[in-house]
């Protein structure tokens, strides 16, 4: 008998925190479609922003509320030209 893992996803109680800091977190509201996705058990973060430090004010926001779930950061930020 195979025995497989299934992939941790997020809860009920957690998709309602990243809707709430969706509406209401200065620092998401800084990335331009913000959206997130779940791959192999890792939240994804998805979007683009203007800088390094807003990419990063997003994670920080996302990490503090949900510290339990593993986050990749995947927000663009686009070269200046």
């Amino acid at each position: 008998m195979i025995c497989i893992a299934e992939e941790p996803i997020p809860t009920e109680q957690q998709v309602a925190v990243l809707e709430h800091l969706k509406q209401s977190s200065l620092a998401l509201k800084r990335v331009q479609n913000f959206r997130y996705e779940v791959r192999k058990g890792v939240l994804i973060l998805l979007g683009s922003c203007s800088s390094f430090y807003h990419k990063q004010c997003a994670q920080n926001a996302v990490s503090t509320a949900l510290p339990e779930l593993e986050i990749q950061n995947e927000i663009e930020v686009p070269e200046a030209t």
